[in-house]
């Protein structure tokens, strides 16, 4: 994103939630936004702050527009299930995984963490396992990955 870009959505936030901010406070605001959103795309942020509008009356804080753009990629505990035990059935009717690198990372955290465990989970027993581990792993994913991006210079 660019800063004429971050500005650009500052100003709206500022028209769609309150216009009675001074220049000096849109500047001390705007440096604030640029520290969360530096490191993302202009045009979904945007689209957040738009569904922020249409869900409520609040402003979306820097904060919460990162998350929501980081978390919208991220795979529910039955995508993961599935995809691990696609991968396992291929390895297990002698078929040969090969990586294309479309597995989302939490799905391939989940895999590495469970190793050979996770070829032998079928049963629905096994898949409350599978959740309970895709929790914990979502919880690690998601600190690592809403972390503040150093600021470009």
């Amino acid at each position: 994103m660019t800063k004429e870009e971050l500005s650009d959505l500052v100003e709206r936030v500022n028209l769609l939630w309150r216009s009675d901010m001074t220049m000096a406070d849109k500047k001390a605001l705007k440096g604030v936004w640029w520290e969360y959103l530096h490191d993302l795309e202009a045009g979904r942020c945007k689209t957040i702050i738009d569904q922020y509008n249409l869900r409520g009356d609040w402003a979306p804080k820097p904060g919460d527009v990162r998350r929501l753009y980081l978390l919208k990629s991220v795979p529910t505990h039955m995508d993961c299930w599935a995809e691990m035990r696609e991968r396992y059935t291929t390895i297990n009717s002698g078929g040969f995984w090969e990586d294309s690198g479309e597995v989302h990372e939490l799905t391939q955290s989940i895999i590495r963490r469970l190793g050979e465990e996770g070829a032998k989970m079928h049963t629905n027993g096994d898949r409350s396992e599978f959740k309970a581990v895709y929790e914990q792993e979502l919880g690690t994913w998601i600190e690592r990955v809403c972390q503040l991006k150093p600021l470009p210079k």
